[in-house]
């Protein structure tokens, strides 16, 4: 739900491949994919993939920000599909001008707050063995190693 500036300046911070999706009134993909979360009135952390025709081929729902599908989860999907590229669609843009919201972190602070993340949620898999603690660990590592790597 971030302006088209903000997920603008994500891309470019994290050097991400792809463009993100900028819904910030929720009425484009958040709400017809069935993602708002009336209760706190934002959109729920998902992936979804769809196919050149526009059928819904993966989709992968958070339980919270921090729980995401996996890079393996999502190839996995497409590999599956043996899709083509699909080109951009009317009013879509590619690139936008970076924008970065007053709540972004640099990438050093983000690399520092998922290094707290990693260890906290190592310590409690540890403690508990609960498979969603587990997924936010391993998601924490990798995010971490991907930050600290460049």
């Amino acid at each position: 739900m971030d302006p088209v500036g903000a997920n603008a300046a994500m891309t470019e911070k994290l050097g991400l491949p792809f463009p993100l999706l900028s819904d910030p009134d929720s009425k484009g993909a958040v709400r017809p994919f069935g993602l708002w979360d009336e209760t706190e009135e934002i959109s729920r952390v998902a992936t979804v993939v769809l196919a050149p025709d526009g059928r819904e081929v993966f989709r992968y729902t958070g339980v919270d920000y921090a729980d995401r599908a996996t890079e393996d989860e999502v190839l996995a999907a497409l590999a599956a599909r043996d899709l083509p590229p699909r080109k951009p669609v009317s009013g879509v843009r590619a690139r936008a001008a970076p924008a970065p919201s007053e709540r972004a972190e640099t990438r050093h602070e983000l690399a520092v707050y998922m290094r707290g993340v990693r260890s906290s949620s190592k310590a409690l898999y540890e403690r508990t063995g609960d498979a969603g603690t587990l997924r936010v660990w391993e998601m924490a590592a990798r995010y971490y190693a991907a930050l600290a790597g460049s």
